[in-house]
């Protein structure tokens, strides 16, 4: 599909305008830094009026654009389309992330509200600075309920421990309360509790360690009041409980079905490591029925070596309502006119005029027609070819550009719609971020949300955001990602290395291209053999892999259990549909694993 002008001579024209346009950028640039130094050179609205200055300007754009020309066969074209296709997500780096907490009372929340992925939450700088944009990263819903009272129990514990929870040395208690005193927790719709590690420190990561591997199990009871003791405890599933990031659905950043789940999973979790501090509830036994008013106490029943992790808790430790959010938003591009006469157009996202913004993808292309607006096939969709008479377009890469809220985009026509189509106008659907400018936030800013619901309602920021990583396009990374997609099934069950295998893959997933958490593998065993899988009602022998991962937990950055979890989902996506696989983990210098998982069949796994 050629674009509009084919000839040597146009091409080179092409280019040089796109050369001679960057240099008139660069010049106002200058000018406005260096203004003094601009004037003596007669610098001004993107030329200079000394013709020596001028004249070397123009050339240089010209050996630029003969430079550029020769260079777009090399630079990675073919492997940026291609991560486009397979794992775009690799192409937005790793925006800004913080979570929000609800800082409101019965009067400004009365019923739960649901926040569904990309609400948008936008944000004024205390000093003055530019705004800022950040939006949930996936459903969450708000109850009009708190926690009032986080308390560590150790034996003996003023209530009775369940018979079949044997080697329970201590209990997590949580009183958990409604805004409206007059209500039961069942009356505010809390079928799904979701609660937040929000201690700091080494005592954030036992805690997390603990919830996520020493429960034996939940149970609930009337809140102490006064000297009334609760003694029993209405027990809830104890599957019901768990990390949130075990969810298939909740990846913080965009999931594309193209993209394999094995690789969303993990790089959202090396990218986000705090969507371990989340945990869900999932059976609350109807909102905690039996007990009709007034607030109740959960209680998590701890093993031994769960006791012995903590020390201490107090209130704070543990919250709820709390709203994971990135500062990664959809905007659109202003209109923009594209007549074939250069090779790429340059667009902007229209929210670039009042902040600092980083432009990060082009997501969709819309011609703009009298009839309406028209989605426009990109070059890499199958859609093109029942789409003949639209261009269809791509998203360029340009080698050095300053401006961070700029991309370009090329169009291609059919030949037998002749040497000059018509002039296009279309607008641009753009994944955008803040940049730096989000980690200047600080801890307690106050938030609204774009949500009518809760216009009004505050929110505050619970930490520092995290510090955001622009994506890493060197031609090196992406082939070497690629050849991760390709491997798929044989990239660890299959290959010589495992160990070395594993860490390869962490190191490509961590959007900074470094894992610390790969120097705590210290090996991985895979083993074959023929077992019994239960699927539905049947029972079926199939060949399939168990592997033993080794860990260093010393060197290890996250809770243990924590990062079973995360291999586990990342294991679950590889395995084939027709094999089963059994992970377990232990400790280096340890003969018993700490954690093992049920044996899965890729017939039961939908990635």
């Amino acid at each position: 599909m050629p674009r509009g002008r084919t000839e040597p001579m146009d091409q080179i024209l092409q280019y040089y305008e796109t050369e001679l346009d960057y240099i008139r950028r660069a010049f106002d640039a200058f000018e406005a830094s260096h203004p003094q130094k601009a004037k003596a050179l007669g610098i001004n609205a993107g030329r200079s009026s000394d013709p020596d200055v001028q004249r070397l300007a123009d050339s240089v754009a010209l050996h630029a654009a003969r430079l550029a020309k020769r260079l777009d066969d090399t630079l990675p074209e073919t492997a940026l389309d291609l991560i486009r296709m397979l794992a775009p997500t690799f192409l937005l780096g790793a925006p800004s992330y913080g979570a929000v907490q609800l800082d409101a009372d019965a009067d400004q929340l009365s019923d739960p509200v649901t926040f569904a992925t990309g609400t948008r939450m936008s944000v004024t700088l205390a000093d003055g600075g530019a705004d800022c944009l950040f939006t949930v990263a996936r459903d969450v819903g708000l109850k009009p309920c708190e926690i009032r009272a986080v308390t560590l129990e150790r034996a003996p514990l003023r209530f009775d421990v369940p018979e079949d929870l044997r080697g329970c040395e201590a209990a997590i208690c949580i009183t958990l309360a409604p805004f409206d005193p007059s209500q039961g927790l069942k009356d505010v719709g809390l079928d799904i509790l979701e609660l937040y590690v929000s201690a700091s420190g080494g005592r954030k990561h036992r805690l997390i360690d603990v919830l996520s591997g020493d429960v034996l199990g939940v149970g609930y009871a009337p809140a102490q009041a006064g000297q009334q003791i609760a003694r029993h405890s209405h027990m809830l599933p104890l599957d019901g409980f768990g990390l949130t990031m075990g969810h298939e659905k909740s990846t913080f950043l965009p999931r594309e079905a193209a993209q394999p789940p094995a690789l969303s999973r993990l790089r959202d979790f090396l990218a986000y490591p705090d969507k371990a501090s989340f945990f869900t509830l999932a059976e609350t036994d109807g909102g905690f029925s039996n007990v009709p008013a007034g607030p109740v106490e959960l209680r998590f029943f701890l093993s031994s070596q769960g006791a012995q992790k903590l020390s201490s808790l107090k209130t704070g430790d543990l919250v709820t309502n709390v709203v994971p959010v990135v500062n990664l938003y959809l905007d659109q591009s202003l209109p923009v006119r594209y007549d074939y006469a250069r090779t790429q157009v340059p667009v902007r996202p229209s929210s670039a005029s009042d902040m600092d913004v980083a432009c990060l993808q082009i997501r969709d292309i819309r011609k703009l027609t009298s009839e309406g607006e028209a989605l426009l096939p990109r070059i890499t969709s199958s859609g093109r070819r029942d789409a003949r008479s639209l261009p269809v377009w791509q998203e360029r890469f340009t080698v050095g550009e300053f401006d961070l809220a700029r991309r370009e985009v090329s169009f291609s026509v059919e030949a037998n719609l002749g040497p000059d189509p018509e002039p296009l106008d279309f607008v641009a659907d753009l994944y955008c971020s803040n940049g730096k400018a989000a980690f200047a936030l600080r801890p307690d800013t106050r938030v609204f949300f774009s949500d009518d619901r809760v216009a009004e309602t505050p929110f505050r920021l619970l930490d520092e955001p995290s510090v955001p990583i622009l994506p890493d396009l060197r031609v090196e990374r992406l082939w070497d990602v690629l050849s991760l997609i390709n491997g798929n099934f044989t990239t660890v069950f299959d290959a010589q290395s495992p160990v070395e295998a594993l860490k390869e893959a962490l190191h490509l997933c961590a959007p900074s291209g470094y894992a610390d958490v790969a120097n705590a593998i210290w090996d991985v065993k895979i083993t074959q053999s023929i077992a019994p899988v239960q699927i539905g009602r049947k029972v079926l022998l199939s060949s399939g892999s168990q592997i033993e991962v080794v860990l260093d937990v010393e060197a290890l950055p996250f809770a243990r259990h924590v990062f079973a979890t995360a291999l586990h989902l990342y294991f679950a996506s590889l395995i084939s549909y027709d094999r089963f696989f059994k992970l377990s983990l232990r400790e280096r210098g340890r003969t018993h694993p700490f954690k093992v998982f049920k044996r899965q069949h890729g017939a039961q796994i939908c990635g």
